[in-house]
């Protein structure tokens, strides 16, 4: 199956998992707490797929030192990621402009790719950046005198972090690891960053104070991250470039923005802007020039 199908397939589950995680914030639950869990979940998820996989494979990759060496470059990329987007959706009006922000991530990869991977860029990338600069200005651009502003930082972080977690991912996949293998230790070693953090901050892990459903947006960011994950991982082994499957999969964002003004109400976490959804059609047509140029 060619590369563009796994990304097009991730594009759906995509959209959910920001949704999954607003909704667990929306019900009081800790940063910390919400990524220990939804990253130990997860581990547990592709350590028993890669049993089924080839168990031989996976415990013979952990004896290998430069595995691990790649391995922590991807989960401290991946942990910052993760906390930055969690930071930026507690204020965000809306899931869907951060996916927006985060779409930017293609344009970054193909850089990065041009610089360490030796991809090259064309002159026409260059209307496509322009286009997609422009896009992102009428996605931040608000006549508020009073919005809330402090979530685009955090977003730009969440982008930038996750397009070197990228690259890195590929180098790895160049050194003949598999996506799950990846995986499996991006996930082990994150899964013990965060446990580190929550004894650092003193944070407890107990959610027995916030309401019992707070257990179902846990599950549902585990579930479609898992596949999500897997297949954006699939398509970064088999693309030449990480940018093309980035680009494809970031069109979720139109997938979020509407899931979002579905399941929350306005002023948390639905808000709805047709010259917003506007400016992202323009991210993406920005971002599709790029990566067909």
């Amino acid at each position: 199956m060619q590369w563009y199908w796994y990304s097009l397939i991730a594009l759906f589950f995509t959209g959910w998992y920001s949704v999954a995680q607003k909704w667990a914030l929306n019900l009081k639950i800790g940063r910390t707490q919400l990524l220990t869990y939804t990253f130990l979940g997860l581990f547990l998820c592709y350590f028993a797929y890669g049993l089924v996989v080839d168990h031989n494979a996976v415990f013979e990759l952990f004896k290998k030192p430069r595995f691990y060496f790649w391995g922590i470059f991807v989960a401290v990329f991946s942990m910052l990621g993760n906390i930055s987007q969690i930071k930026a959706l507690k204020t965000c009006p809306n899931p869907g402009y951060i996916s927006a922000i985060v779409a930017l991530q293609s344009l970054i990869i193909l850089v990065l790719s041009f610089l360490f991977l030796g991809s090259p860029i064309a002159w026409q990338k260059l209307v496509g950046i322009i286009v997609l600069l422009g896009g992102l200005y009428g996605l931040l651009l608000d006549r508020s005198k009073n919005k809330d502003t402090s979530w685009y930082l955090p977003a730009f972080s969440a982008m930038l972090f996750w397009s070197i977690m990228v690259v890195g991912v590929k180098q790895m996949t160049n050194l003949g690891i598999q996506a799950y293998q990846i995986l499996i230790i991006l996930f082990f070693l994150a899964s013990i960053g965060f446990l580190i953090l929550a004894k650092v901050e003193k944070i407890s892990l107990n959610l027995k104070d916030l309401p019992e459903k707070i257990y179902l947006p846990i599950f549902m960011a585990i579930f479609v991250a898992f596949f999500f994950n897997l297949l954006n991982f699939i398509a970064i082994k088999t693309v030449s470039n990480p940018g093309y499957s980035a680009a494809v999969s970031n069109a979720g964002v139109l997938l979020t923005l509407l899931y979002s003004a579905l399941v929350f109400p306005r002023n948390n976490g639905g808000d709805f802007s047709l010259r917003k959804w506007v400016s992202v059609i323009v991210i993406i047509i920005g971002t599709t020039i790029i990566i067909l140029a």
